[in-house]
């Protein structure tokens, strides 16, 4: 029933994780597809450890993380596929049986739940928007949505794009009317700094690309150049409390 991609290159330690998420779930109506893009920090030993448990294994060097998503979609026989980074987990044992029986009842696309994202120090809850087709930000987690493999292989993610790659294969489905189904249930735990954390105006920058031919083009560009300016302000307030906060632990010490 569903295809669940896992994409690792140097994450030992979160793989593991993940893979023991995967085979802890209460139904095993799924095949586990790993692309590895050719790790040196013991993550293909580790993969050999689950050999018989890996249905699917590609090992090899690309060019980012939508290439390797692409080669897991071309890998995929179920009916749906779930996408899983290193260090991603399922939120609890029954989450796939949660999914199944969602899917059963409803007539869906793409089903998307909610997320909790683990920055290292605490777990915060994260609820799934909804995704419009003229929407700048990322709605949703992909390791919380699941969606119809037939749909994602006809057109896979678009590489031309570093971060917002799904967000763009989502914004491209909404506009072909297809369903989207939102539940207010838990299914993944994420960890933070992910690419678009991380590169967070490159990120919006992307997201202006998938819609700058829309309408209201002036009312997203306006959206776009704030949200611009709230990351730039953001980070500036960020460095002036932690040089102010060292400061004063300087003197304190002194």
């Amino acid at each position: 029933m569903f295809s669940i991609i896992v994409v690792s290159l140097n994450t030992k330690k979160k793989f593991e994780k993940t893979i023991k998420s995967i085979l802890k779930q209460n139904i095993k109506n799924y095949e586990i597809i790993v692309i590895d893009g050719k790790s040196t920090d013991g993550t293909l030993h580790l993969i050999k450890k689950f050999d018989l448990k890996i249905n699917k294994l590609h090992v090899g060097r690309d060019n980012g993380i939508y290439f390797a998503m692409n080669k897991g979609i071309e890998m995929a026989s179920k009916k749906w596929t779930i996408f899983m980074n290193s260090g991603d987990i399922f939120y609890r044992k029954n989450t796939l049986k949660n999914i199944r029986n969602f899917l059963k009842n409803k007539k869906t696309d793409v089903l998307v739940g909610n997320s909790i994202v683990y920055d290292g120090n605490i777990f915060l809850k994260r609820k799934s928007k909804k995704l419009l087709v003229n929407s700048l930000e990322s709605s949703f987690s992909h390791q919380s949505c699941v969606v119809k493999t037939s749909l994602i292989k006809k057109t896979k993610f678009n590489t031309s794009f570093k971060i917002a790659a799904d967000f763009n294969f989502f914004v491209n489905l909404l506009r072909n009317k297809k369903k989207f189904i939102y539940v207010n249930q838990i299914f993944s735990i994420n960890e933070a700094g992910g690419l678009s954390d991380k590169r967070r105006i490159n990120a919006i920058r992307e997201f202006y690309i998938v819609n700058k031919y829309n309408k209201n083009i002036n009312y997203k560009l306006i959206r776009y150049s704030l949200l611009i300016c709230y990351q730039i302000l953001s980070r500036v307030i960020k460095i002036f409390i932690t040089k102010n906060f060292a400061n004063k632990i300087k003197k304190s010490i002194n």
